[in-house]
């Protein structure tokens, strides 16, 4: 999803807050972001914190962007991280951590999705929004796939690590009609795997003949569950992820004008054969400090500690922040 407008608040903070650090070697991307002492009692009394913060550079060593990330997801097995860019591509992230902390990240692989031809996806088939792993947590090393859900031509597919096409993935014919959607940029920006119902997925805006200020997400055997936004008329669904007990985590973006600023939301939902259940565990906003960007990607890592993702739009007025922390409230089932 791209924000054309910017709030005055988030580029004053972009401008006036600091923070350091410096690159440390050619495949490190991130400069440490040192939030100031209030900021982060502002985020624990949210429920949020923070364990780590990155600025990320805007291309690699050699050159390749590094812009516009949508999607994240952790992998167990191989102790990796992947983002997902708009632009077709994956790049692999080794975190450092030091105790219970994120340290530094240094990229592995950069990766570009691929047609069935075995092309680079160009035009409105890179639109990459979503990402969800396979074969991720089974104590197998090298047997990990990407699925990846796209916008304005919405489908999901599964790849392997060199970006090439397995499958396409089935749901539902309805997320297949981009007329359905309030916008062809609109469609499937979300994507988590449940052990019990498979993919999960759904529109970022609620379908154009749906209930205001709520979302249908759907499952890969055929279920469907309504997701209340906070915001019915500016909120968003922009992230999954799945927690070890089954639960699941979903991220709202609220974006209601240039004046507001953006606003993040953490839902924590519970889904059964018949019913959805859902809880806010936090409201981020840009009065609590540095990070309050436009967070559309968040992935489970371990315990109650998660990374989130900030898109940049590939304008030099926003940042790509990859964010470690914890939320202090969530307690996971046996």
């Amino acid at each position: 999803m791209r924000i054309f407008y910017i709030s005055v608040q988030l580029l004053l903070l972009c401008v006036f807050l600091p923070y350091t650090g410096a690159i440390m070697a050619d495949n490190t991307i991130a400069e440490t972001i040192e939030l100031l002492p209030e900021q982060i009692e502002r985020y624990k009394k949210k429920n949020i914190n923070i364990l780590g913060a990155f600025k990320l550079r805007r291309q690699t060593t050699s050159g390749k962007l590094l812009s516009e990330f949508s999607g994240l997801a952790w992998d167990k097995d191989e102790e990796q991280l992947y983002a997902l860019s708009d632009r077709g591509y994956i790049v692999t992230l080794k975190p450092q951590f030091m105790g219970n902390r994120s340290s530094s990240i240094t990229l592995l692989n950069y990766t570009f999705l691929k047609d069935k031809n075995g092309k680079r996806l160009k035009g409105k088939m890179s639109d990459s929004e979503g990402l969800a792993l396979a074969n991720s947590k089974n104590k197998k090393k090298g047997d990990t796939e990407f699925l990846v859900s796209f916008e304005r031509k919405p489908r999901i597919i599964r790849y392997n690590k060199l970006g090439e096409i397995i499958l396409r993935e089935n749901i539902n014919s309805e997320l297949d009609e981009i007329n359905n959607y309030k916008g062809s940029n609109k469609a499937l920006e979300s994507l988590g795997v449940h052990d019990k119902f498979g993919l999960i997925t759904g529109p970022e805006k609620p379908f154009n003949n749906s209930e205001p200020g709520s979302i249908t997400l759907f499952s890969s055997n055929q279920h469907r569950w309504r997701f209340t936004l906070e915001n019915g008329n500016d909120g968003a669904l922009v992230g999954l992820t799945t927690l070890p007990d089954n639960r699941m985590i979903a991220l709202e973006r609220i974006f209601s004008n240039i004046f507001s600023g953006v606003k993040t939301i953490i839902h924590l939902i519970e889904l059964t054969n018949e019913t959805i259940i859902q809880k806010k565990l936090s409201r981020i906003e840009p009065a609590d400090g540095y990070l309050h960007d436009n967070f559309e990607g968040i992935t489970w890592h371990k315990e109650n500690r998660f990374f989130m993702i900030s898109d940049d739009n590939n304008s030099v007025l926003q940042k790509s922040l990859l964010v470690y922390f914890e939320i202090t409230s969530l307690k996971l089932k046996n």
